[in-house]
């Protein structure tokens, strides 16, 4: 594939600049966002942990249905980001909602909950 030269002037330059470093605020605010979680409250009434809460991900405009990971309950999302569990799935394991890591982080966490195996014996 060959592409033509993009054409360079004064004023794309302008632009350009000014895109790159509204990129840099963003990033910045959103650094500290990650570092404050000023939605604290917000974000744990949800069931979020910061990274699901604060960072933006595109998605699809489509009514989507996904059973809960644990459950198997049927959730309806207006998008097609969807979660992987139910509130009440998450909330009971301390866990997030949306992705369905540890709410707070902790990739040294001990404790996990038993989920049992087709076969009948226990597993992670």
């Amino acid at each position: 594939m060959n592409k033509p030269p993009y054409p360079v002037s004064p004023r794309s330059a302008v632009t350009s600049t000014m895109m790159s470093a509204s990129q840099v605020t963003s990033t910045l605010k959103l650094a500290d966002n990650l570092r404050d979680d000023p939605d604290k409250d917000k974000r744990l009434a949800a069931q979020r942990c910061l990274p699901c809460h604060y960072i933006v991900r595109l998605a699809g405009q489509a009514f989507t249905q996904q059973p809960c990971g644990i459950c198997l309950v049927d959730q309806t999302y207006p998008s097609t980001s969807t979660d992987v569990l139910c509130l009440p799935c998450a909330s009971a394991r301390e866990l997030c909602k949306h992705c369905g890591g540890d709410l707070h982080l902790r990739t040294d966490r001990r404790k996990w909950w038993q989920v049992a195996d087709p076969e009948g014996s226990q597993g992670e």
